[in-house]
């Protein structure tokens, strides 16, 4: 079977779709929230019981194909992944739960010591979770991860509808900034 490579040009992550299998190093504590839509944008609330209720009219009540819809429950976390930080949203239970197994095993025990691979079924309802040996993070990721977070990484920001990625002013790396200066370095 020839599989196609998943798409990541953004800095956010998806789970695969059907047929396909990503790679990732979990890197940080998720974020846990409920997410609803409107006006095409995400309305999110925290994870708690005060968080989770949405008051009437701040989301839309229907999806694009005119069904009820729900807040869902979600968790997103800082991942490298193909040697880029990035932010992974999972709402699929058959991700999670595997996830929790994994992280709560003896024998694996945090994620962030070992890469995980997710593959999505053929008919794109549920998906495997399968961790590769345990081993250290490449020094390549280690060096970007460290960058990122260096530039002020806030994963929490997705709460407010901030990108996690917005670098303090203070942030000039050259891995993470495209209008860094090479020629110039200095940056003051």
């Amino acid at each position: 079977m020839a599989m196609p490579k998943p798409k990541t040009e953004s800095r956010y992550l998806k789970a695969p779709k059907p047929g396909q299998a990503i790679t990732v190093r979990f890197m940080t504590d998720p974020v846990e929230f409920y997410e609803a839509w409107k006006d095409k944008k995400p309305v999110r609330r925290p994870a708690t019981l005060e968080g989770s209720t949405f008051p009437a009219g701040s989301y839309d009540a229907e999806d694009a194909q005119g069904r009820p819809q729900k807040p869902r429950y979600s968790m997103a976390f800082g991942v490298m992944h193909q040697g880029a930080a990035m932010v992974f949203q999972i709402k699929q239970r058959t991700i999670l739960d595997p996830l929790y197994a994994l992280e709560s095993n003896k024998k694996w025990g945090p994620l962030p010591g070992y890469d995980v691979v997710i593959t999505a079924a053929d008919d794109g309802k549920s998906y495997t979770v399968t961790p590769d040996p345990k081993a250290p993070l490449d020094e390549n990721d280690a060096l970007v991860w460290k960058a990122t977070l260096k530039a002020e990484f806030n994963l929490a920001a997705l709460l407010t509808n901030e990108d996690p990625f917005g670098y303090g002013a203070s942030s000039r790396d050259p891995i993470l900034d495209p209008d860094f200066d090479a020629d110039n370095p200095i940056p003051f």
